[in-house]
């Protein structure tokens, strides 16, 4: 059995040609994606904070805001599993990846 060291920056595929992006990378990727699909996510979700805000006003030890809070947390959850998917899906990479010159490729 064979481990690879994915903590070198100098590691290469089966090609030759492409080394694993270091952690730093990755994460910068991560925020900046954070950063342009939280505008997005909000709009998309401005319906369900505002209901969120009514009923927390209202009534914040209430059951109805705790099913409306984990709905909202399972829904933006899902949104962002979905756009990550969709974008490497499509392109191979998301803004993030693409903004630092990453992306995801099989090893086969």
């Amino acid at each position: 059995m064979v481990i690879e060291d994915f903590s070198s920056h100098s590691s290469v595929n089966a090609s030759g040609n492409s080394k694993i992006a270091p952690v730093v990378d990755r994460v910068l990727a991560f925020i900046f994606d954070v950063i342009i699909f939280t505008p997005v996510f909000g709009f998309i979700l401005a319906k369900i904070f505002q209901q969120l805000h009514r009923v927390y006003f209202l009534s914040p030890d209430s059951s109805e805001f705790s099913v409306l809070l984990v709905v909202t947390v399972s829904f933006a959850t899902m949104l962002a599993i979905l756009f990550q998917t969709l974008c490497l899906f499509v392109w191979g990479a998301t803004p993030g990846k693409i903004f630092f010159k990453i992306k995801v490729v099989s090893l086969n």
